[in-house]
This record gives C-alpha cells, structure tokens and sequence, in this order.
C-alpha cells in the first residue's frame, strides 16, 4: 500500500514538474511570438521601407535632374528658333533694303541716260542705260528694266555705229554681260523677245 502511494506521488511529482515546464515553455514562447517575433517584423518593415524611401528618393532626383535637363533643351531649342527667325527677317530686310537701292541707284542711271539721249550723247546714254538695266535686273524691277531695254534697243542703237564701238571698246562686252544675265531670269520666256531685240540691235549697229 505505501509502494503504491509512492508511485502515485512520484507519478504526480512527474506530471507537475511536467506541467510546470509546459507553462514555463509556453509562457517563454508567447513571449517570444509577442514581444521578439513583433521586433523582428518591425525592424524588417523599418528596413524595408528605409530602403523603399531610398529608392523613391533616388528615383526623384533621377527624375528631377530629366526635368530640369529637358527644360535647359526647351529653352536652348526656343532660343535658337528665336534667333533663326530674327536672323532670317534680318536676312529678309537686308535684301530688301538692297533692292530698293539698286532700285533707287537704277532710277537715278534711268534719268541720266534720258537727259544725255536728249542732248544726244548716244554712247553716255547707251553707257548709263546699261548701268540702269544692271541695277533693275538684280533689284527685280521688270517693269522699268523692260522701259531701259526698250528704250536702249530703240533710241540708243540705231544712232550708234561700228566706229563708236570701237571707241568705247568696253560698251559691247557690257551689252553682252546684260544678255547673260537676262537668261539667268527668263523665267516662262518673258525676256525672249527683248533679249532678241537687243542682239539684233547690237549686231546693226556693230556693221553700220
């Protein structure tokens, strides 16, 4: 009967001893799950996003240093489309202040050939229409290059003669000069006509 009651006290000793371990192995790992394990998940979730933040950080700057790079190029490029477009009105006003001159200086060769035609210096006429017919030619002045080119062809040439000519030995390479360049801006034909006109005249006068 005692052995019995030793067992069964050993045997509960066991069980307790047991049970308290289990308890304390419990308890520690509760601790752990509720203390250590929110810790671990903190300090990796802190990383975590420290590493995100420095990600998107770095991602801004990137993204900040392509803005402010394509905003230098939109300036740059703005800039340069600015100055091209002033350069060319620049460009455009220049060549027509050059017409308008040659316009101008050729006015002034029309009036003088028609006052030395008038006192007939047929030569100083023909010298100062060539002149004339020049500077309306590069100033795109149809209208008073076709009165020069008529007038030259019709008043000055038949009043000329091979002796002339040859005393003003640098006129005809000048006539033919004038010829060339009224190829160079027979468009559609418009100067065939007078260009004919012209050689035929020269080429009279050449053999009277």
């Amino acid at each position: 009967m005692d052995e019995t009651i030793m067992i069964l006290e050993k045997v509960n000793q066991f069980y307790s001893s047991s049970f308290n371990t289990l308890v304390s192995f419990t308890i520690g790992l509760l601790a752990f799950v509720g203390v250590i394990i929110p810790a671990l998940i903190t300090f990796y979730q802190n990383k975590q996003f420290k590493q995100e933040q420095n990600h998107i950080l770095g991602k801004l700057d990137e993204s900040k240093l392509e803005f402010v790079s394509y905003i230098e190029l939109q300036i740059v490029e703005k800039f340069k489309s600015e100055q091209e477009k002033r350069n060319k009105e620049i460009e455009d006003l220049r060549a027509e202040l050059i017409k308008e001159s040659l316009q101008a200086k050729g006015g002034c060769f029309f009036i003088q050939a028609n006052v030395r035609l008038g006192n007939n210096e047929t030569m100083n006429a023909m010298e100062s229409y060539i002149d004339a017919i020049d500077c309306f030619i590069r100033a795109e002045d149809e209208m008073n290059l076709q009165r020069a080119l008529n007038t030259l062809t019709s008043e000055c040439f038949p009043k000329a003669s091979k002796e002339m000519f040859i005393r003003w030995h640098d006129l005809e390479g000048k006539i033919r000069k004038i010829v060339e360049k009224l190829d160079d801006i027979n468009k559609n034909g418009r100067y065939v006509d007078l260009k004919i006109k012209l050689i035929d005249s020269l080429n009279k006068a050449l053999i009277r």
